[in-house]
């Protein structure tokens, strides 16, 4: 098998975000579908510009996230004893 998707909701709403302590509605849950599948096609599409483009963005939040976890482990050593 050369790509497997799982999909996992949970009923009772997200935790944190514009929805945070809201329960999804059937609404949200047709938006979501609607967009997994335009991201499948996507995904498949002759075309890989647009994959290209959003494989880019995520290696750039993920190397932001990471250099922000670097700062925060800074912040925890003020006040600590020298190593």
């Amino acid at each position: 098998m050369q790509n497997c998707y799982t999909l996992e909701i949970s009923f009772c709403g997200p935790d944190f975000g514009k929805y945070e302590y809201f329960h999804f509605t059937f609404d949200m849950f047709k938006e979501l579908a609607d967009s997994f599948c335009h991201s499948i096609l996507d995904f498949y599409d002759s075309d890989q510009t647009k994959a290209k483009q959003i494989q880019d963005e995520i290696e750039q939040t993920i190397i932001k996230a990471g250099s922000q976890d670097k700062k925060d482990e800074g912040f925890s050593k003020i006040g600590a004893a020298p190593e």
